[in-house]
């Protein structure tokens, strides 16, 4: 069975893309740094992990539950505590 075709869907699998490839370039001008691996990585795909949650809430009107914000303030108190 053949996936439907729309418009919006095709907007947002773009968007993905061109997300995906920020993060990446995001990494490589990180590491190119000399920021540690053990510290990059972590902040990284915790302010992915943020971004995307914003992204879905503000675009996707997903309802978060009060375990995704505890998870999402978690990841925030990693992500500070790392880059320290």
């Amino acid at each position: 069975m053949p996936l439907p075709l729309s418009g919006k869907g095709v907007l947002y699998a773009v968007l993905a893309g061109v997300f995906v490839g920020l993060a990446e370039i995001t990494s490589f001008m990180v590491f190119s740094k000399g920021v540690p691996a053990s510290s990059g990585i972590p902040v990284i795909v915790g302010g992915s992990i943020i971004f995307g949650a914003l992204l879905g809430m503000i675009f996707l009107k997903e309802a978060l539950t009060p375990l995704h914000y505890l998870a999402i303030v978690l990841v925030i108190v990693v992500v500070v505590l790392l880059a320290k």
